[in-house]
């Protein structure tokens, strides 16, 4: 026994290294011959060449080298994409800012406290309303300030005025609603409504005169009566019905611009009927808090009223 230890001790690192492969390969269930012939199955996969391998889009009937299908195959990888952010509650929606309606099928009076903590919208008083939406995906709940003592000064009060509606009118109809964060907010005015949306037929209006005045020019010549029209539209009417109508925009849509200054570019002669121009595009793409009628259809209904 003593000589088999000091054999041990003696033998060399790389010899013991050798030794205990060949005992851990000797304990294997695998028979030497038939281990060398028949590798395991992991060792099979690993060792076959790539070129054998059949890829499962080849398969399916996805021509790899076609242009178009590897473009639909890049845009599926796309959807899945965004589709996993969704499902991780990350999604590019959920990050940004986005508008659109919703409809409003219920109405309670409760308790700030309800109010989740990181919701976008701020209740300052003790009480809110709680708006029940249908957004098109589901259920979903907006919260809104509830006015204190019955007060005027308040989003919900500027909604009211902005829509020409009360309280009870909003069941069924479409409201415009923001998404941020996961939560939907009530999109209101930040202050109160001001002027009349048939301001907008003026602003057409005027620009149309003046235009055709322009065009007539060559054949009507410098006339006392055509110049004195002309200025009128240009220096007069169309400024000021632009100002008057830039507040109706402001105060009953997301249009975010400023009033005095439209007004200004519109009295500059000559470049006025570019920044109408402008300015009537801008008033065709703002999202109104409340249904509004496009300003070809104010024109009809006013020439029936007056029929």
């Amino acid at each position: 026994m003593s000589y088999r230890v000091e054999h041990r001790c003696v033998v060399a690192e790389d010899e013991q290294s050798v030794e205990r492969t060949d005992e851990a390969d000797t304990g294997s269930d695998w028979p030497t011959d038939e281990r060398a012939s028949n590798p395991p199955a992991d060792e099979r996969e690993s060792s076959s060449p790539a070129d054998d391998e059949t890829d499962p889009l080849e398969e399916l009937g996805f021509d790899l080298d076609s242009q178009s299908e590897t473009d639909a195959l890049d845009a599926a990888a796309g959807s899945f994409v965004r589709l996993e952010g969704e499902l991780d509650g990350v999604d590019e929606a959920s990050a940004q800012r986005v508008r659109g309606r919703a409809l409003v099928s219920d109405a309670e009076r409760v308790d700030a406290s309800v109010v989740p903590e990181d919701y976008p919208l701020d209740i300052d008083s003790e009480e809110a309303l709680a708006l029940t939406l249908d957004p098109g995906a589901g259920e979903a709940t907006a919260y809104l300030d509830w006015p204190t003592d019955g007060g005027s000064e308040s989003p919900l009060r500027y909604l009211l005025d902005a829509t020409d509606s009360r309280l009870g009118d909003l069941y069924g109809e479409a409201v415009f609603v923001e998404r941020t964060g996961g939560h939907y907010v009530v999109v209101t005015p930040t202050e109160r409504p001001r002027s009349s949306g048939d301001w907008g037929l003026g602003v057409g209006g005027g620009h149309a005169v003046a235009a055709g005045l322009l065009a007539l020019l060559p054949f009507s010549g410098l006339s006392l009566p055509t110049v004195a029209l002309w200025l009128f539209v240009t220096v007069l009417w169309i400024p000021y019905a632009t100002y008057r109508d830039a507040w109706y925009l402001r105060t009953h849509s997301d249009w975010t611009g400023g009033p005095l200054f439209w007004a200004t570019l519109s009295t500059i002669p000559g470049l006025n009927l570019l920044v109408g121009a402008a300015y009537l595009r801008q008033r065709a793409r703002a999202r109104f808090f409340g249904e509004e009628p496009t300003l070809p259809a104010r024109a009809v209904a006013r020439v029936r009223n007056w029929l």
